[in-house]
């Protein structure tokens, strides 16, 4: 639409002949069917649409990986790589112990560095949270303290991301076999 600088749907139809049945008296004819046509930026809204509200719901949706989880408030994608992390607000303290176990015990088999999320300008840059020679000097118990003060933030979740110093770890081994990260 010219008058209003806006780009809209212009309605297609696609016309297709279907021969009717033989009746006894009529002979043969033709009905026409006539079928509206989707326009392709309809199409790529409604793309963009549900990725937004896969985004709010899963804050990981655009992230490569294979799913896994640590109870309702704590969502991981992992790849030999990285694993991400996303803990939610509202997680309890026992599936942050958990994660803590998980993290420390993949520091001991490969030494990894954690890595939070934080935006700078409009864009997204992971800056280092704990390097790979303090988590291994950490304690389960202190690592746990620094989740739980993540956790309480006011944002509604908190992005994380490990990396190993080489490609592999425990916790992308369980994730692969798809054991139970509880």
């Amino acid at each position: 639409n010219h008058h209003m600088n806006v780009i809209e749907a212009v309605p297609t139809t696609h016309v297709t002949f279907r021969e009717r049945q033989p009746s006894s008296r009529r002979g043969v004819f033709f009905e026409e069917i006539h079928t509206t046509k989707p326009h392709p930026s309809t199409l790529l809204q409604r793309e963009t649409e549900l990725d937004t509200v896969s985004k709010l719901v899963d804050p990981l949706h655009f992230v490569q990986g294979k799913k896994s989880s640590v109870g309702s408030f704590i969502q991981l994608k992992s790849t030999p790589s990285t694993t991400h992390i996303c803990i939610k607000q509202g997680v309890q303290k026992l599936a942050l112990h958990r994660l803590a176990e998980h993290i420390k015990s993949q520091a001991e088999t490969h030494p990894s560095r954690l890595l939070i999320k934080r935006s700078v300008k409009g864009r997204y840059i992971y800056r280092a949270l704990v390097s790979s020679k303090r988590l291994l000097a950490i304690s389960v118990k202190e690592l746990h303290e620094m989740l739980v003060e993540l956790s309480r933030r006011k944002n509604k979740y908190v992005q994380l991301q490990l990396k190993p110093n080489q490609r592999g770890g425990k916790i992308n081994d369980m994730v692969a076999n798809q054991i139970s990260m509880l």
